[in-house]
């Protein structure tokens, strides 16, 4: 994968620069706007040809490799293993869950009840 993306870069750079010395060895520029014209259009023409290698590379290469570890990876581990372990266990840890959901709310109304004596004993000590 890797090697086709370097050959293909390859390719397109000196392809691109072929083409730029042969429009170059046909006509010679008169001034350097031309030139600049030329050389613009050249690097246009070598960049739309890498986009669309790259682009052919990664719809038709890439992307069906990932898809397809991804697929492998749902079926076969998640589906199997990750998501049975947790569907045996989900009794326990609902278990647990209602278990914590308890210990929070008695410590909740412990506290709360600790704010409200302070806040109501120094409403206390403003009047007396």
């Amino acid at each position: 994968m890797k090697n086709i993306i370097i050959a293909l870069l390859v390719v397109g750079v000196i392809g691109g620069f072929g083409a730029a010395a042969f429009v170059s060895a046909a006509e010679v520029p008169d001034t350097i706007q031309e030139a600049k014209e030329e050389t613009e259009a050249a690097a246009k023409n070598i960049a739309s040809g890498l986009t669309g290698a790259v682009k052919n590379i990664w719809n038709n290469e890439v992307v069906p490799m990932w898809q397809g570890m991804f697929n492998w990876t749902k079926e076969v581990l998640w589906d199997k293993y990750i998501l049975g372990f947790f569907e045996k266990r989900k009794p326990v840890i609902e278990q647990e869950l209602d278990e914590e959901k308890q210990e929070i709310k008695e410590e909740v109304k412990v506290q709360a009840s600790k704010a409200w004596q302070d806040l109501w004993s120094r409403f206390k000590a403003l009047f007396q």
